[in-house]
C-alpha cells in the first residue's frame, strides 16, 4: 500500500477545503490537475512536504509548453495555486481572496492603456456590444498588445 506524502495529504485537503466552499467540479478539476504538477515536480526535486522553495519553483515555471515563451496565464494560474496551498499549509484554512497587486491589471501604470481601453468600449458601444463590467473587458485586453484590443 502506498503511504501518501505529507505535501499529498496536503494538496487533497486542500482541494477538500475548496469543495466544502462550493467550487464547481469543473474548478475543482482544474486545481487537481494543477496539484498533480505541484507533486510532480516535488518528485523531480526530492521535496515531500509543502515549502517555499517548491512554491517557487512552480511559480517560476511560467513557460508555454509548446512555444517556450513566457505565459502570462500560465504565471497566474501557478501563482493563485501556490497561494491556496501556501494559506492552507501556513494555517490550515484557504485563502480564496485575490492578493492586491497580484493582478496583471495592477501591473498597468499607464493612463494611455486606459485611455485605449476606453475608445475600444466606445467602438463595440457602437457595434451594439456593451460589457457591463469593466474588469471583464480590461480581463480581455490583458496579455495582448493594445493595438489587438481594437477593431481595425
Amino acid at each position: 500500500m502506498n503511504k501518501n506524502t505529507k505535501l499529498e495529504v496536503t494538496l487533497q485537503l486542500t482541494l477538500e477545503s475548496l469543495r466544502k466552499k462550493q467550487y464547481s467540479t469543473e474548478t475543482l478539476r482544474r486545481y487537481r490537475i494543477k496539484f498533480n504538477g505541484v507533486i510532480k515536480l516535488a518528485e523531480q526535486m526530492g521535496i515531500a512536504e509543502v515549502n517555499e522553495e517548491l512554491l517557487q519553483a512552480y511559480i517560476d515555471d511560467d513557460k508555454n509548453v509548446y512555444t517556450g515563451e513566457f505565459s502570462i496565464l500560465k504565471q497566474r494560474q501557478h501563482l493563485r495555486t501556490a497561494n491556496l496551498i501556501r494559506s492552507f499549509a501556513n494555517n490550515g484554512k484557504v485563502d480564496t481572496s485575490r492578493k492586491k497587486g497580484r493582478a496583471v491589471s495592477d501591473l498597468v501604470t499607464n493612463d494611455s492603456y486606459y485611455k485605449v481601453l476606453d475608445a475600444y468600449v466606445g467602438k463595440l458601444k457602437n457595434k451594439g456590444i456593451y460589457f457591463t463590467n469593466y474588469r471583464i473587458l480590461n480581463l480581455l485586453c490583458v496579455g495582448s498588445t493594445i493595438s489587438n484590443c481594437i477593431f481595425r
